[in-house]
């Protein structure tokens, strides 16, 4: 399991719908995944940690593995074009 270092959530993300969560309690993989392409919009791991954890408990532990499988299929088709 992959295990990634918590942080407090950044003075400057207000509110989401993750911010009581404890980050420990979140599948660590996907929060890995889901840290790894918020980091496509910051630069702040922290920050990209605390905005996927938003998005898994708005949309489920689904929404990452979904969102890669809509790029690759996305991906495919422009090659094709």
């Amino acid at each position: 399991m992959c295990k990634i270092k918590t942080c407090k959530r950044p003075g400057f993300l207000k509110g989401g719908i993750g911010a009581h969560m404890n980050p420990r309690k979140v599948n660590q993989r996907i929060l890995a995944i889901g840290t790894k392409i918020e980091m496509e919009h910051t630069n702040n791991k922290c920050a990209a940690m605390w905005i996927a954890i938003d998005h898994i408990r708005e949309h489920g532990p689904a929404y990452y593995p979904a969102l890669i499988k809509m790029e690759k299929r996305l991906s495919s088709r422009r090659k094709r074009k």
